[in-house]
């Protein structure tokens, strides 16, 4: 009898593909580039030594301990004894799945899989991150973020390479030191503040770096903040019980606002929400003016109504302290939680940092072409006929 979840022999032999060379029943195509090996080495997240990572998420991130912790872990409904079986389950899946990144050391994994049903041996651990397109704990992450849902967490790992595919404005030339990101840091600030709420909750600070907004490119500005996030999939050892974002509209004006065009704030919000494990808890918008009416009611129709009643407005700081507490905001917000020109230029040190793993990152994504049945539609995913697609979100 086979084992749930572990396909036959014959499908498995049909999704085999090792990228430029040795192949399985598929083989490879002619004249078809092969994509980059993701190898372990040259990603500096991916080949941190634990302490040394754990030292790196520290700094940046406080992690919940104590009586946080236990309010997170119940949030999201985290079981320990079970993470290892969905984790390898999970990693099984990734393997099987043509049109994801190969990864070298794919066609072993292949072969165990088919040694475990022919044999009935159940409990050998074949799936190593090591040889994986991400590794374990970006993994957990996403299995937290997604309330330790297996299904949810495939979907999300799937629509996370292909967004990586369809939007090369955010996804390509992300490297730390070019001219146009290195700009982007002197122009916002969009760093997660160290601290938790007492709910457990991280805090993602978003404001001008500037006394007056200048933002360059909305697309690039963008790109840096998903940067921040693939990061922060790594650094969040463990978990959060969700994201607040704070939004400072003192300084917008229709000028700046105008870059933003319903195209690119379509592909923001749905890479966002669909292709990483982010469980929106608050958005709070401080210092508003008549601006942020105009704004809120442009970006409305893309948001499923229990999305807008989270959506909150302050005139004044004191009714905001409620939420966020003043201890852990910045400095320049009348708090004590340091300066946020000196978070944000941690934060800004930390990406640099891991510069070749961003490199490294250019070629992992999805190849349509090799998706089994139906081709995922580009069009149709961001509603290019014009209407605007609402968000799905949990």
């Amino acid at each position: 009898m086979l084992r749930k979840g572990i396909p036959t022999a014959a499908p498995i032999l049909r999704l085999i593909h090792i990228p430029g060379g040795a192949t399985g029943k598929e083989g490879a195509r002619p004249g078809r580039r092969s994509v980059a090996l993701l190898r372990e080495s040259p990603s500096p997240l991916h080949s941190l030594h634990s302490a040394s990572a754990h030292n790196m998420a520290s700094t940046l991130l406080v992690q919940p301990s104590g009586e946080i912790s236990g309010k997170i872990y119940k949030e999201l409904c985290e079981d320990k004894s079970a993470v290892p079986e969905k984790m390898k389950n999970i990693k099984e899946w990734l393997a099987l799945q043509p049109h994801l990144p190969p990864f070298e050391g794919k066609k072993e994994i292949i072969t165990n899989l088919l040694f475990t049903i022919f044999s009935h041996n159940h409990k050998k651990n074949f799936v190593t991150s090591s040889f994986l397109p991400i590794d374990d704990d970006r993994i957990l992450t996403f299995l937290r973020g997604c309330k330790h849902s297996s299904e949810k967490v495939k979907k999300k790992l799937d629509m996370y390479f292909s967004m990586r595919a369809a939007v090369p404005e955010f996804y390509a030339e992300r490297d730390p030191q070019s001219e146009s990101l290195q700009k982007v840091w002197t122009e916002v600030h969009m760093p997660p503040l160290p601290g938790l709420t007492s709910e457990g909750n991280r805090v993602i600070w978003m404001c001008s770096a500037q006394p007056e907004l200048n933002i360059s490119s909305a697309s690039t500005a963008m790109k840096l903040a998903l940067m921040i996030g693939d990061l922060r999939l790594k650094l969040e050892e463990h978990g959060v019980a969700g994201d607040v974002y704070v939004l400072d509209a003192a300084h917008a004006t229709a000028q700046q606002f105008a870059k933003f065009t319903p195209a690119i704030i379509r592909k923001f919000l749905i890479s966002v929400q669909e292709a990483y494990p982010v469980r929106l808890r608050q958005v709070h918008v401080i210092n508003i003016n008549p601006l942020v009416d105009v704004i809120f009611n442009f970006v409305k129709p893309l948001l499923k109504e229990k999305i807008k009643n989270r959506i909150h407005f302050h005139s004044k700081m004191d009714t905001f302290y409620k939420i966020v507490p003043a201890e852990m905001c910045p400095t320049e917000y009348g708090g004590q939680g340091g300066s946020l020109k000196d978070i944000s230029g941690n934060w800004k040190k930390t990406v640099e940092e891991n510069r070749q793993w961003f490199l490294d990152q250019e070629t992992v994504k999805a190849d349509e072409t090799r998706r089994p049945g139906k081709q995922m539609n580009y069009d149709e995913l961001f509603g290019a006929s014009g209407s605007f697609r609402k968000l799905n979100i949990d």
